[in-house]
Formats: structure tokens, sequence, C-alpha cells
């Protein structure tokens, strides 16, 4: 009737006797050196009684260990033996449970604050995975039919993880539930797969106020996973999970996160997703062969995912990833709206004329919001024929467009041309688009600092009209914009490009392109045809091959330049007879180039007799030839005459530029032009 206690320190207990746990419980504490209690009579704890063992060593080597009460151990070390059935309460508190005896649980089993299992574990009863920490199932392990596995999240610290280390069957049920305040509950299983039998069932529930229900493991559901009142994340990296069972997703939502190498979830089973539930797979792919997503809730589909498969998804659809309706090739069918995010691609394959098993068709019954990217791919070698159509989308009405569209190219003289319909989208075979360049210019050796104009002529030879057509023609070096003038579309210069737009079969656009030319020597402008929606027979936008007749180059040599001007001033207008008078004429080189081989003629009319020059032998009065040479750019080179008049009326004395080396831009030496600045 009084509770015993064993506390000896440093003690090896034996018992090989009877130990009877009556009216009041019995405490064996073990402490010092080595302390020990090995078994082998037998071990009585009768319902409502309690042998606890706090330290030490605990050797069940034989005998028995009976009863329905509760056998505690905390802080121990626990090896058994012998096989051991167990119909009792066991409890380990931050203890652990070697073999090699197996042990089988058909009472309760009670792991608290970091225990760990290592025996060999067959659950028939209850195994309750309880406190802060990590917990360990190291030997092999099974959850049978009617047995349970609980995790539950701790009440404080940083949650509860039962790490099991191999894969193992679960016949029975497994409940996964965060504890209060936040504390979160993780199932892991290190290698191998869980594999959820047609009997067995996962559900997650709520234990406390808040928290995350984490199932770390490769599964195959070949029976019912239920997302209750607690959120659930499968999370398990590298994983190859499998469903041919049921997922409900019932009051909470269900995450599938996948990373590592190759990670993958395969549907051939049903996942339940209802109204206001939501089940999101980030990472990895996921697979429907011929499984289903049904009850009318959300998919979300994230970045760095692809969803691919046939049959049903019941479900508003959200794609920020990759979907790719078909197994090589198949329907894929939406049961609401679908919603492709900027980030997101819709892939399509075809190998032939039949939807469904020869090219591949997304089915939406709601809206199909656009944006991200069309892919669309040729498989088995197939080459479509002209006039053929590929139906890939059918909506019930669709808002935007793909931003991005990638269709494979045809053979010689075909291309895919895609109409995006009011209720379907199709892609169809027509002829390509034969688009050629030609270019000139007006003016093949200007002098530097002059206009010149090119004209680029785009032509649409078909059989069919271009759409999205763009020319590029960027001015190099040397050449500057001065203004442009595109019979349709716009050009902009920073760029080069020339937006076309479209272009009708047998049509033509030209562009008219003014520049400058600011440098000597030979300047090649080189314009090309830089994309169209259509393919084209015998050449490819923007590949910059000037052997393709969609690009035309032409050269100019750009002379160098001296702008020479010519002033004369008279020192009296009004002279008497037989005085003399004095002109100064003078050349500048307004550049931009050095003048070479510059002569001035002024020879005196009649009435005016030479007298004199300040040219330093260089003027010739006889032909009135001024032989200046060189004259630097920004230079000037001044002449004075002295001439005695010898005659009465109005005098006329004429100086002009006589030649250059050079080009002029706004005159031409010795032409005899009063109109221009040389003269």
């Amino acid at each position: 009737s009084s509770p015993l206690s064993i506390n000896k320190p440093s003690a090896a207990h034996a018992n090989s006797g009877a130990i009877s746990v009556t009216t009041n419980d019995l405490t064996l504490t073990q402490s010092g050196t080595s302390p020990s209690f090995t078994n082998a009579g037998t071990i009585n704890v009768p319902s409502g009684r309690k042998l606890t063992v706090t330290g030490g060593t605990f050797a069940h080597n034989s005998g028995t260990l009976g009863g329905s009460g509760t056998l505690h151990f905390s802080g121990a070390t626990v090896n058994l033996a012998p096989d051991l059935t167990n119909g009792m309460t066991i409890s380990l508190d931050g203890s652990v449970l070697n073999g090699p005896g197996i042990l089988t649980n058909q009472g309760t089993l009670n792991s608290l604050n970091s225990s760990v299992v290592n025996a060999p574990l067959v659950n028939q009863g209850l195994v309750h995975v309880e406190n802060q920490g990590g917990h360990a199932i190291n030997g092999a392990f099974s959850n049978q039919a009617g047995a349970t596995l609980r995790v539950k999240g701790s009440e404080s610290g940083d949650g509860t993880t039962l790490t099991i280390a191999n894969g193992f069957t679960n016949a029975g049920a497994i409940e996964i539930a965060y504890g209060f305040s936040y504390r979160n509950a993780t199932l892991a299983v290190a290698n191998g797969t869980l594999i959820n039998a047609a009997t067995g069932t996962i559900t997650s529930v709520q234990g406390g106020s808040a928290g995350t229900v984490n199932l770390n493991a490769q599964l195959n559901n070949q029976g019912t996973i239920t997302v209750g009142s607690s959120p659930l994340s499968i999370n398990k990296p590298s994983a190859a999970h499998a469903n041919s069972g049921t997922i409900n997703v019932t009051t909470s939502d269900l995450t599938l996160t996948q990373s590592g190498a190759a990670p993958s979830f395969t549907n051939t089973g049903t996942v339940n997703v209802p109204a206001g539930r939501t089940l999101t797979v980030s990472g990895g792919a996921f697979l429907q062969t011929t499984g289903s997503i049904a009850g009318g809730g959300a998919l979300s589909i994230l970045n760095g995912t692809t969803f691919a498969g046939i049959g049903s998804v019941a479900a508003n659809v959200s794609n920020a990833g990759t979907v790719t309706p078909g197994v090589s090739p198949g329907i894929l069918s939406i049961t609401g709206d679908y919603t492709q995010t900027a980030a997101g691609v819709l892939g399509l394959e075809l190998g032939g004329t039949t939807v469904g098993t020869q090219y591949d068709q997304l089915v939406i019954t709601g809206t199909a919001t656009l944006a991200g990217t069309l892919n669309a791919t040729l498989i088995n070698a197939f080459d479509p024929l002209l006039g053929n159509a590929f139906e890939i989308m059918q909506y019930a009405s669709r808002s935007g467009d793909f931003g991005t569209v990638n269709l494979s190219a045809l053979s010689a003289g075909k291309s895919f041309q895609r109409a995006a319909n009011a209720t379907n989208m199709v892609l169809n075979v027509v002829g390509g688009s034969d688009l050629s360049v030609t270019k000139t210019v007006d003016n093949a050796t200007p002098a530097r600092g002059a206009n010149v104009t090119f004209t680029v002529t785009v032509t649409n030879g078909g059989p069919v009209a271009a759409t999205g057509v763009q020319v590029q023609d960027l001015l190099p070096a040397g050449l500057t914009y001065v203004s442009d003038t595109p019979s349709t579309g716009t050009y902009a210069s920073g760029t080069g490009l020339w937006t076309v737009g479209n272009l009708a079969n047998g049509a033509s656009a030209t562009l008219t392109l003014v520049a400058r030319a600011d440098a000597s020597g030979s300047l090649t402008n080189t314009a090309h045809v830089h994309a169209s929606d259509q393919s084209d027979p015998d050449s490819t936008p923007g590949n910059n091959d000037g052997n393709e007749d969609d690009q035309k180059s032409v050269t100019v040599g750009v002379q160098p330049a001296a702008d020479l001007r010519l002033t004369k001033m008279v020192a009296a207008n009004t002279p008497d007879i037989n005085s003399n008078v004095t002109f100064t004429v003078t050349v500048n080189n307004g550049g931009p180039d050095d003048a070479t081989g510059v002569t001035m003629k002024d020879l005196l009319p009649a009435g005016l007799t030479y007298v004199s020059d300040d040219g330093s032998g260089g003027y010739d009065k006889d032909t009135g030839i001024w032989n200046i040479g060189n004259l630097a750019s920004g230079a000037s080179a001044p002449l004075q005459i002295v001439a005695k008049v010898t005659s009465t009326g109005s005098l006329t004395n004429t100086a002009q530029v006589q030649t250059s080396a050079q080009t002029d831009p706004d005159s031409t030496p010795g032409n005899s032009q009063a109109t221009e600045d040389d003269q």
C-alpha cells in the first residue's frame, strides 16, 4: 500500500523472480557509475499503476513484462533481447529503446522529448510522438491495420519531428497534428518510400491554435490522405511521389513543395480540392496520366513547376510555371478558369493532325486569361501540309494574349499562322512570306559634311501576307542621322528598327533615310529584315547573312571636303583717273578638311593696270592666277593687288576660287557663278 523507490547509486540490479506493482507505484532511480537493471523474471504492472525507470540501463533479457499499466523510462537506455508484445503503456522520455528483440505494440508507445527507437517496431496499437526535439525510429517499422501513429506538435519549443529511418507501409492511421502557439509537427522518412496502403489513412489535424503539418517523405498513396483542420505540406527533396488513391483537401490547403534532383508527383488517382481550398505545386513535375483533380477549388502552379498530363482538372488554374497538356500527346480539360501569368508557359506538341492522339489540346470551360509564353513544338519528324489546322485551345472566353509565341519552323514555303479567336486558338499551316530588301543611295561619293539619302525597300514575294515585319537599318559610325520618311510604320534612329507591321502578298514598303557624312573614307550601311511572324523560304530574319535576299548593303566613299569662301574689298570705290586703288582678296577654308592645290583667279579688267601685289611671287598678273597651295582647315590667305585706274566709268573686278583638290560642299571652283560663296 506504499510507493517503493529503489535508488542505490552505481548498482547492478537483477530480477529473476517476480515484481508485482499492485496498489502503489514503483520507482527505479539509477545514478552513479554504469547503473543497470536486468530482468530475467516477471514484472507485472496492472492498470492504474506505474513503474518509472530513471537513468541507467534497463535490460529485458528474458521473462515477461506484463500488465496494462504504465512503464515510464526517463533518460534511460532500454535493451530488448527477446521479442516483446506490449499490451501496456510504454513511455520513452528522452530515452533509447534498442533491440535486437522486436517490439510489437498492442497498447500505447509514447515518445516524449527526443526519444529514439532502434528496435524493430510493429505497431498494432497507438504510437504517440510529442514534445519538442527530434524523435527517431531507426529499426524496421510497420503500422498495421487498426493501428495509429500520431505525431503531435509540442506545446513549447520548436515543434515535434519524428524521423523514420526507412520506408514503411501504413495500413492503419497516421495523424499529424500541430501543437499550441504555432508549434509545427513533422513526419519524416529518411530513406525509401512511405506506402499508404489501400486501408491506410493519413490525416492532418489541428492540435492547437495554429501551426504547420509537414510530411517529409517520398509518398506512394494507395489509400486516403485527408487535409483536415491543419494545412499540410508534402516537402521531401528529390522524391518521386505517386498517388493512386484519394487525396481530400477538406478544411485546409495542401502544398506540394518539390526540390532536389528530378522531383515528381504522378497522379493516377483522385485529388479532391473543393471550392475555397487550394492545391499549390512548387517546383518539380506534376504528372497526371489517368487520374483527376476534382472539386472546383484552386490549383496554383508556381514558377519552376511543370504540370503535364491528360484527363480532368476541375479547378481554377493559375499557371506561373509550365503547363504541357497530354502524355505525348493528349487533351487536358480544365473545368474552370485558366490564368497564365507573365512567367507562365504553355507547351504543346504536334505529331499529326488528330487531336488528343497526335497533337495536344488544352480545353477550358471558363475564361482563359493569357500572358507569358506559348511554345508549339513538332515531334516524331512530323511535317505538316499546307492547309492543316490544329485547334490547340478551346475556351468559353479569352482575355489578353501570349506575350511570346515560339512556333516550330516548317519546311520551305510553309509557316504556322496563329489565330486567337473568341472561343478557340488555331495554328494554320500557310505558305511562307518571301521578304526581300533593296537599298540605294543618291550619291555614292559625297563630300564630308554633306547629306546623303538612302532608300530602303522591303517587298513581300508571298505567297501569304507577312505580319510583325521589322527592318533594321542602323547607321554606322561616320553617318549621322538627319531625318526619315517611311511609307508605313515608324523608324527609331537609336536602334535602327523600322517597324513596318503588316505587308500584303506582293506589296512593298519604302524608307527614305537622310544622313550626314561626318567622316571621310568608305562607309557601309546595311539594311536587313529583323523580324517576321512568318517563315521565309530562302532567308532567316535577323541572322546577318549578306548572301540572303533579305539583306542589302551600300558603300559610300566620303570625299575630304574643304568649304572655301572668298571675300573681296577695295580701298576706294570712286578713285580718280590715273590714281592707284588697292584690292584685298581673302580666301578662307571653312573645313572640315585641309585644302590642297588651291588657286584663286583675279584678272584685272580693262581700265585697271597692274601695279603691284604682296603675293611674294605667287600671283601672275597676266593670267590673274594666285597659287595659294595648301590651306589648313580654319585658315585664311589674304592677297592685296594695287592697280592704276586708266579709264573712266564703272569698272568691275571679280575674284573666284579657281581650283582645289578637295570637294567644296556648296560651290564649284572655277565655274564663274556669282551666287556661290567662293566668288
